[in-house]
């Protein structure tokens, strides 16, 4: 009911034109040949990939790094997995909020520190070449299921393996690259993955942030779905632009994991 019938329902509705109210009516390639040709969706899926590429990567090599750092023995690492987890589980709407703030350019707070070192801040939200920034700088700060992830994968690397390279020389950024690496890279796939997929569906911290401006400079995906089903009521169309984000996610994901097989190192291979 809540799967399988709004998949097929959906898909039926790409050779329509609805309205939300009326009969659907049935218009063949129209909505198709209306994607192919349309520059503001190609500018949308365009935004969402540079999004994509650079929010995925930072959060995984800075996740990384500060599970790495969290899986010593330091005092409050406890605490500081805590801390770092809790930006997952708050609202979406409320973070963007809280950030919306943080980046005023009027009396925002990281101008302000900003200011502290002498450094004038950008109009965050309302520049074209920073507001996009802002978004990804919210996705790295929710890092928190990345981080545990790659915990829990480091505590499950043998302590007898490193060991064994250290009393045969190799030194601690060796022992990372050559061995820590290949038998995270598992965990590795696997935020890559769910990164990819979270990521190309962003929608509520674009809305709240910055609502797909200035001048579609972060006018993501989702958003411009959106505004085409229940802001100008183009069912159809919007149908079509559900199903060919899902196609990109799936040819995405399946280039990811053909890619993962000259990389990733399965411990019982």
């Amino acid at each position: 009911m809540f799967t399988a019938f709004p998949l097929v329902f959906s898909f039926g509705l790409v050779f329509t034109d609805w309205d939300l109210f009326g009969t659907p009516e049935f218009v063949g390639l129209e909505n198709i040949d209306r994607f192919i040709s349309d520059n503001r969706a190609h500018n949308a899926f365009i935004v969402t990939t540079k999004y994509a590429v650079c929010a995925v990567s930072l959060n995984i090599v800075i996740g990384l790094g500060i599970a790495v750092l969290l899986n010593q023995n330091v005092p409050l690492a406890g605490i500081m997995r805590a801390v770092y987890f809790l930006p997952s589980i708050l609202p979406a709407a409320s973070i963007a909020i809280i950030w919306r703030w943080i980046f005023s350019g009027d009396y925002g707070l990281l101008n302000w520190l900003l200011s502290l070192i002498g450094v004038m801040g950008p109009n965050w939200v309302h520049s074209r070449q920073y507001a996009l920034v802002a978004v990804i700088i919210i996705y790295v700060w929710q890092l928190g299921n990345t981080i545990l992830l790659f915990i829990s994968g480091l505590q499950n690397i043998p302590g007898e393996v490193l060991e064994a390279a250290e009393v045969d020389g190799a030194g601690a950024w060796k022992r990372f690259t050559r061995i820590t690496i290949p038998l995270l890279s598992p965990v590795i796939l696997f935020n890559l993955i769910i990164g990819i997929i979270n990521s190309l569906q962003v929608f509520t911290v674009v809305v709240f942030m910055t609502g797909g401006g200035p001048r579609n400079s972060t006018e993501v995906i989702m958003l411009y779905l959106y505004n085409n089903a229940f802001r100008s009521f183009r069912m159809g169309y919007a149908s079509t632009l559900a199903w060919a984000l899902f196609l990109y996610i799936l040819v995405l994901t399946m280039v990811a994991m053909r890619w993962s097989k000259s990389w990733v190192y399965y411990g019982g291979e």
